[in-house]
């Protein structure tokens, strides 16, 4: 992929990073946050895994607005026509958006009545994003059945369905355990509990790293952005063509 130039794969300014290496990421961040903390991993799994299903939406929005995202050409009168791109094409950003919105209402039903911690409401969203990106990715530019097409984003998007239906079926099989509320709030950079134990040059710190991680999220220049840089005279992202 990289052809021998690993490196690349730190140089941000290229590009933003794939939607597999952002729950890669996320499931890294849950693990160093549980070690540090000596929490339970699951548990904290759970507790952020319905916001960053959230997110994930918003982020397919974007992926829409900035033409980043397109399926294969289709007559269906909801075909939307992207900038530079050539026909009209399926909005597979919105179907991926409203996927999202989907598993999001999916998940505040089993949060609500799944025991907390215990990794229900995390098995549930990887198998239905699972099973929903296995359904979208045959509107794809790439798009084929399994059968036919093993190469494709359906071999993995089948993967994380198993991974989410084996974290389930461990779960029923774990014993009852209970779960004391992991009260997030005071692990936020201005918490008030940890105000008053720590000085205040340590809150600042906390804060002044806070922001620099979401300031460097605008720093990521999408596939839309990149191409305009390098060709200025192509087509604006919002212009119709």
């Amino acid at each position: 992929m990289f052809n021998g130039k690993y490196l690349e794969m730190a140089s941000f300014w290229h590009g933003g990073m794939a939607i597999t290496g952002v729950v890669a990421g996320l499931m890294a961040g849950v693990l160093l946050f549980s070690l540090l903390y000596r929490k339970q991993f699951i548990a904290i799994a759970d507790e952020v895994i319905v916001p960053f299903c959230l997110l994930l939406l918003m982020v397919r929005i974007g992926n829409h607005l900035n033409g980043e995202l397109y399926g294969s050409v289709t007559g269906a009168w909801w075909g939307v026509r992207y900038p530079g791109i050539e026909g009209f094409r399926h909005p597979v950003a919105l179907y991926e958006a409203l996927k999202g919105l989907i598993v999001f209402f999916i998940l505040l039903v089993i949060a609500g009545r799944a025991e907390s911690g215990r990794g229900k409401t995390t098995g549930q969203f990887f198998l239905w994003s699972g099973l929903g990106s296995f359904i979208i990715d045959y509107f794809g530019v790439s798009s084929g059945h399994l059968a036919l097409n093993p190469g494709t984003r359906q071999f993995f998007s089948v993967l994380v369905a198993i991974l989410g239906l084996l974290i389930i079926l461990h779960t029923a099989r774990k014993p009852r355990k209970k779960y004391s509320d992991l009260n997030t709030m005071q692990f936020a950079p201005i918490s008030f509990r940890k105000r008053r134990s720590m000085g205040r040059g340590a809150v600042f710190l906390k804060i002044v790293l806070f922001a620099v991680i979401l300031v460097f999220c605008l720093t990521l220049p999408g596939a839309r952005a990149q191409q305009s840089l390098k060709d200025p005279a192509s087509p604006p992202f919002n212009q119709a063509i």
